[in-house]
C-alpha cells in the first residue's frame, strides 16, 4: 500500500535542520498552497546539504545499509525479539534497557532506549562491517 503522505526530517541535510512533507499526486484533497509551513523549511546552504545527502544515495549504499541490518539484527537476536528497518534497529529485553546503555556507553558504545525494555540502535549509513561487528562484540559483553 503506497501512503498519500509522508514526512522527512533528520538526515535529510544529514544533520542539518530541514523537513520536506511529500503528497502524492492521487492524495486525497484538503491540502492548499500555503496550509502547511515549515520550521525548517530550508534555506540555499541547508537545501545544498540535502542535495548533497540524496547524490550520495545510491545502489551501493543502499546495498551496505542492507547487508549490515541483515548482520545486526542477526546478531542483537541473540537478545532479544529485533524489529526496525535498514539501520535502525531495535531489540527487546527480558532486562531495564537503561543500565545497558549506560554500560555500553562506558565501553565506548553510543545507544539509546526506547521505552523501558528496548535498546535503540541508530548508527549513520557509513557504519563500516567492523564497526558493526565491534559494537555486537560491546553488546554482547554488557549484556552477559
Amino acid at each position: 500500500m503506497k501512503p498519500h503522505a509522508v514526512t522527512l526530517a533528520k538526515g535529510l541535510a544529514n544533520g542539518l535542520p530541514i523537513g520536506a512533507f511529500l503528497v502524492a499526486d492521487d492524495a486525497p484533497t484538503g491540502f492548499e498552497p500555503g496550509d502547511h509551513a515549515s520550521t525548517f523549511g530550508g534555506n540555499p546552504v541547508v537545501c545544498a546539504a540535502a542535495g548533497a545527502v540524496l547524490d550520495t544515495i545510491d545502489d551501493d549504499l543502499l546495498a551496505h545499509v542492507r547487508s549490515l541490518s541483515d548482520f545486526l539484527a542477526s546478531g542483537l537476536s541473540q537478545f532479544g525479539r529485533v524489529r526496525g528497518l535498514g539501520l535502525l534497529l531495535a531489540v527487546e529485553l527480558d532486562a531495564p534497557a537503561a543500565p545497558i546503555v549506560e554500560a555500553a556507553l562506558e565501553h565506548g558504545l553510543v545507544i539509546g532506549s526506547a521505552g523501558e525494555n528496548v535498546l535503540r540502535l541508530t548508527p549513520p549509513l557509513t557504519l563500516t562491517a567492523d564497526e558493526a561487528a565491534h559494537a555486537l562484540e560491546i553488546l554482547t559483553e554488557v549484556l552477559r
